[in-house]
């Protein structure tokens, strides 16, 4: 497909490269390969998670998490409860 002119950096609706889907589904040859066509590694999905995140339930989540660090993916310092310090609307 790249040949023929898509992009390795297209995102979904949900803001999901091939990079951050193959680490959603512990995919490391996959990784690889798109690491080697010079995929963003630092991507994010539009609710704030990278590939170290998504990557996180894989069956081979250790061997992957080791591999996304060594191409210099850090983890991501937010989340949904980020805000639990905050008072809610509601408080």
């Amino acid at each position: 497909m790249l040949q023929h002119g898509a992009t390795v950096e297209h995102a979904n609706k949900k803001g999901m490269t091939a990079f951050l889907e193959a680490a959603d589904a512990g995919y490391l040859p996959m990784l690889k390969m798109l690491h080697a066509l010079h995929a963003d590694v630092h991507k994010l999905s539009s609710n704030g998670d990278g590939a170290l995140e998504l990557a996180k339930w894989a069956r081979e989540s250790d061997d992957i998490a080791e591999w996304l660090k060594g191409a210099g993916v850090k983890p991501q310092e937010h989340h949904e409860h980020d805000d639990e310090d905050k008072p809610h609307e509601y408080d």
